[in-house]
């Protein structure tokens, strides 16, 4: 399978905002489950500082801090707390686990009888392509998350990767949220649900999202799932209920905060099978890196090309014998510009290619910088 995504970026300026309702709820949206990773698409680079790959002894505290003696709203049954055995790195993994504890008392009244993992990474990130490789537990009262959130005094935004939904079908459903300064008058927030046809459960899984002011995509293996899109028109926001459903929404989360990313098991209900982690493989954030100041030419299409992966002024696919456009077989390819992306003479999308054009906007931090730079295979 050829997938060919064609980016153009080019600044847009904001017309004002239109009323949004304080939340909006997206309709359950019925896919086939991606199972089939392909990868990485190109135009993107590793930011170490904001990545880990777990392959210590022990989790990094220079990178995370672990929740202790804390109650939480998103888990009903058990509190987070600093322990061995809810919280560990072994085999290249951060495995997080519930367990039945010590009986700790919530400042709400509620005593909780259970004892779960929860990490923060201490840095906040703003944009970029923030992916999560993790093995889900079966059982479904077990509600592992992935989310980020952050902001000054005063704002809180938030981006839920996924979080999982405990009502039947069980194991088969995510959610994902964005939510802009909830704790302002201007507070705004979406729920979109996926049903999926398959359980995500028992088998590694690639969940990610693509952060770009005013635009957030979610994948899963690679591929696309989900879609949230600014716009201050109302009329091409598609209410609860309507079909078919709209990318679109109202939220304008292109001034979110930088946030800083969670990893949480929570404990819906009471249950014995406790005893299967949530495995997490690696969490990796991507950067953009700027590219030629003037057109990209290059001879041939080839993922080896480290220019392929830079946001140039231009680009031309393609135009004579002494440049081609043959994409190479199962590959995913993002192909980025400031200014044009010409298709030239030779440039073929063949049957079995998924080809998308689209405009986005960018912004600074959007870029990895000098010094922070560790290009990663591709192919």
């Amino acid at each position: 399978m050829k997938n060919i995504f064609a980016l153009f970026l080019v600044i847009l300026y904001a017309v004002g905002y239109s009323q949004c309702p304080s939340w909006m709820n997206k309709p359950v949206v019925n896919q086939i489950l991606p199972t089939q990773n392909l990868g990485l698409a190109t135009g993107w680079v590793l930011h170490p500082g904001f990545s880990d790959d777990f392959n210590g002894s022990s989790l990094s505290t220079t990178k995370w801090s672990v929740h202790n003696q804390v109650c939480h709203g998103m888990s009903d049954f058990a509190y987070f707390k600093n322990d061995q055995y809810n919280v560990s790195v072994s085999n290249g993994r951060l495995n997080l686990r519930c367990k039945q504890d010590i009986p700790f008392p919530c400042i709400n009244g509620q005593t909780l009888n259970y004892s779960s993992g929860w990490v923060r990474m201490n840095t906040p990130n703003q944009y970029g392509y923030i992916e999560i490789k993790c093995k889900m537990p079966n059982e479904a009262l077990l509600n592992p998350c992935f989310w980020m959130w952050g902001g000054p005094p005063g704002v809180y935004d938030e981006i839920d990767v996924w979080e999982y939904i405990l009502e039947q079908p069980i194991n088969s459903k995510l959610r994902h949220n964005v939510a802009h300064d909830l704790n302002s008058p201007t507070q705004t927030g979406q729920n979109l649900d996926i049903q999926f046809d398959q359980p995500f459960t028992g088998n590694d899984i690639v969940i990610a999202v693509e952060w770009l002011p005013y635009e957030i995509n979610y994948y899963i293996n690679g591929k696309v799932t989900a879609c949230a899109k600014y716009t201050n028109d109302m009329g091409t926001i598609s209410p609860q209920g309507f079909s078919p459903r709209s990318e679109f929404t109202c939220v304008h989360f292109d001034n979110a905060s930088p946030q800083n990313y969670e990893v949480s098991l929570a404990l819906r209900g009471i249950t014995s099978n406790l005893t299967e982690p949530y495995e997490i493989d690696y969490v990796r954030s991507y950067k953009l890196m700027e590219g030629l100041n003037g057109l990209y030419w290059p001879s041939y299409i080839a993922t080896s090309d480290a220019n392929l992966s830079k946001v140039h002024l231009d680009v031309r696919l393609g135009g004579d014998a002494q440049h081609t456009a043959d994409v190479p077989i199962a590959t995913n390819i993002n192909v980025w510009a400031h200014n044009s992306v010409t298709l030239d003479k030779g440039f073929t999308v063949y049957n079995s290619t998924t080809f998308t054009a689209r405009t986005v906007r960018t912004a600074p931090s959007l870029f990895i910088q000098s010094g922070q730079i560790q290009e990663t295979d591709n192919n």
